[in-house]
């Protein structure tokens, strides 16, 4: 019996010492995927491509229909747009309405929030539920890898020393 544990604790270590030697040791990756996986990701980027939003809510707060719908239409876009300049404003044509929409809201809390900051300039506005644009990740003004490239002007500025 006290050979059986010599032996069991032996093996034990010999075996942790090769685990660990195995995990110093460089060496190569490869990957054997099923192509049909390929195919589904381009097919799903194509799909994304093709309709690039979700389904949302936006606030309407104008439609008519009519001789001067669509200049009315038009103005109450404008109207919104210069008292309002970060939202995004939607017009739309659904015959025979002319409508005109605001925002990209992924919940409906979020599109009440925003129709209880409007309603008492437009009282006849309501939630719609919609395909909308996807978020926007970032500014386009602002680098996308602005610490990066602060890191790497530090490692320039250490290697010209």
């Amino acid at each position: 019996m006290p050979k059986n544990r010599f032996f069991i604790v032996l093996l034990l270590i010999l075996n942790s010492f090769c685990h660990c030697m195995a995990q110093e040791s460089e060496g190569s990756l490869t990957i054997h995927a099923d192509p049909m996986i390929d195919k589904i990701m381009q097919h799903y980027q194509n799909l994304n491509n093709s309709s690039p939003g979700l389904n949302g809510y936006r606030i309407q707060i104008y439609f008519d229909s009519g001789n001067q719908s669509k200049q009315n239409a038009l103005t109450a876009k404008e109207t919104f747009k210069t008292t309002n300049q970060q939202e995004d404003v939607y017009l739309i044509f659904e015959e025979p309405y002319y409508k005109v929409r605001i925002g990209n809201y992924r919940t409906k809390l979020d599109a009440e929030n925003a129709l209880n900051s409007i309603i008492g300039i437009y009282p006849e506005a309501f939630i719609v539920p919609d395909f909308i644009e996807f978020p926007k990740l970032f500014d386009e003004e602002t680098p996308i890898f602005e610490s990066d490239s602060l890191q790497q002007t530090e490692i320039l500025d250490e290697n010209e020393k």
